[in-house]
Protein backbone atom coordinates (compact mmCIF):
# COMPACT_ATOMS: atom_id res chain seq x y z
CA UNK A 1 0.00 0.00 0.00
CA UNK A 2 2.93 2.34 0.66
CA UNK A 3 4.13 1.90 -2.93
CA UNK A 4 0.72 2.86 -4.28
CA UNK A 5 0.53 5.98 -2.10
CA UNK A 6 4.10 6.95 -3.06
CA UNK A 7 3.22 6.53 -6.74
CA UNK A 8 0.30 8.95 -6.39
CA UNK A 9 2.49 11.52 -4.60
CA UNK A 10 5.11 11.23 -7.34
CA UNK A 11 2.42 11.58 -10.03
CA UNK A 12 1.15 14.81 -8.49
CA UNK A 13 4.52 16.50 -8.94
CA UNK A 14 5.72 14.89 -12.18
CA UNK A 15 2.77 15.17 -14.56
CA UNK A 16 2.24 18.47 -16.29
CA UNK A 17 -0.44 19.19 -18.91
CA UNK A 18 -0.70 15.51 -19.92
CA UNK A 19 -2.24 13.11 -17.39
CA UNK A 20 -2.34 15.70 -14.62
CA UNK A 21 -3.42 14.11 -11.37
CA UNK A 22 -6.47 15.71 -9.73
CA UNK A 23 -5.37 14.55 -6.28
CA UNK A 24 -8.52 15.77 -4.50
CA UNK A 25 -10.78 14.32 -7.22
CA UNK A 26 -14.04 13.59 -5.43
CA UNK A 27 -13.90 16.82 -3.44
CA UNK A 28 -12.25 19.25 -5.85
CA UNK A 29 -10.78 19.48 -9.34
CA UNK A 30 -7.61 21.24 -8.14
CA UNK A 31 -4.52 20.28 -10.09
CA UNK A 32 -0.86 21.00 -9.52
CA UNK A 33 0.16 23.40 -12.31
CA UNK A 34 2.78 25.45 -10.52
CA UNK A 35 5.25 22.85 -9.20
CA UNK A 36 5.03 20.16 -11.86
CA UNK A 37 8.09 18.72 -13.58
CA UNK A 38 7.95 16.97 -16.94
CA UNK A 39 9.52 13.50 -16.97
CA UNK A 40 11.19 14.21 -20.32
CA UNK A 41 13.27 17.14 -19.03
CA UNK A 42 16.93 16.16 -19.26
CA UNK A 43 17.79 17.34 -15.73
CA UNK A 44 14.96 15.30 -14.23
CA UNK A 45 15.92 12.22 -16.26
CA UNK A 46 19.57 12.44 -15.16
CA UNK A 47 18.55 12.75 -11.51
CA UNK A 48 15.98 9.95 -11.82
CA UNK A 49 18.33 7.44 -13.46
CA UNK A 50 21.22 8.39 -11.19
CA UNK A 51 19.15 7.74 -8.07
CA UNK A 52 17.96 4.42 -9.51
CA UNK A 53 21.55 3.40 -10.30
CA UNK A 54 22.75 4.36 -6.81
CA UNK A 55 19.93 2.40 -5.15
CA UNK A 56 20.64 -0.71 -7.25
CA UNK A 57 24.39 -0.48 -6.57
CA UNK A 58 23.73 -0.14 -2.82
CA UNK A 59 21.41 -3.14 -2.88
CA UNK A 60 24.03 -5.15 -4.78
CA UNK A 61 26.83 -4.16 -2.36
CA UNK A 62 24.73 -4.94 0.71
CA UNK A 63 23.65 -8.32 -0.65
CA UNK A 64 27.21 -9.10 -1.72
CA UNK A 65 28.47 -8.41 1.80
CA UNK A 66 25.71 -10.43 3.40
CA UNK A 67 25.74 -13.42 1.03
CA UNK A 68 29.21 -13.02 -0.50
CA UNK A 69 31.56 -15.86 -1.34
CA UNK A 70 32.12 -18.12 1.63
CA UNK A 71 35.37 -20.03 2.13
CA UNK A 72 35.21 -23.74 1.25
Amino acid sequence: MFGWALHIVIDIFTHKDFFETPFLFPLSNIRNHKYSVVWAEPAFMVINYSVLAIVYILIFVILKRKYGKKPR
